[in-house]
């Protein structure tokens, strides 16, 4: 369970006056329609108002960079990696930086090894909730196969159970040395019970 977020430099609000607002992945979960909603809570202070213009095809969000001798084509861009991301957030390409809360905080302090400068804040706010399932089909099948898959998540269960739990486990090796949200803690306690610090 993680959920997109966003991230700003500090102090917040610094940024190029003529750079974009929101850098993306491109293909991702994090697309327009969740840009549009952290716009709308008023996260974004008065470049929300510029992005709600952008998403309903009013050109007069361009009136913001009259002033820049290369204004940016869209005050959204997407990116082909999150390290792409980082270097744009970082370099002050992009004010703010969307994505999974955990993707976003573990690149930008991976990134930070190589700019020290890249100094950031990252809301703890989530404006998506995505959760991942593991679905076992026994539509159809065979009582050996039924056995076979109520046998592999009698296994799984257990394993949560353990510290370290195959959660801590997983989280490790996809986020190495990095911290869980508030969200996927709540989320681990809710599954076994109880927390290990």
């Amino acid at each position: 369970m993680s959920g997109v977020t966003y991230a700003q430099r500090k102090p917040v609000g610094e940024a190029a006056i003529c750079s974009a607002l929101v850098g993306s992945l491109g293909g991702s979960t994090s697309g327009l329609a969740l840009i549009a909603t952290i716009a709308r809570s008023g996260s974004f202070r008065d470049d929300g108002i510029i992005l709600e213009r952008f998403r309903l095809n009013d050109d007069s969000w361009q009136e913001v960079y009259a002033d820049c001798d290369d204004p940016p084509a869209a005050p959204i861009r997407q990116y082909d990696s999150h390290v792409d991301l980082a270097k744009a957030f970082c370099s002050g390409e992009i004010k703010y930086y969307i994505g999974d809360y955990e993707i976003v905080a573990l690149t930008l302090q991976a990134y930070r090894k190589t700019d020290p400068t890249c100094e950031y804040a990252i809301s703890d706010r989530m404006f998506s909730e995505e959760r991942y399932v593991i679905l076992g089909n026994t539509y159809r099948t065979s009582p050996k196969k039924i056995r076979f898959i109520a046998t592999f998540f009698k296994i799984v269960s257990r394993q949560i159970f353990f510290q370290p739990s195959i959660l801590d486990e997983a989280f490790e090796d996809s986020f190495p040395k990095g911290q869980a949200s508030r969200k996927l803690k709540t989320l681990y306690w809710a599954m076994r019970g109880h927390v290990d610090e």
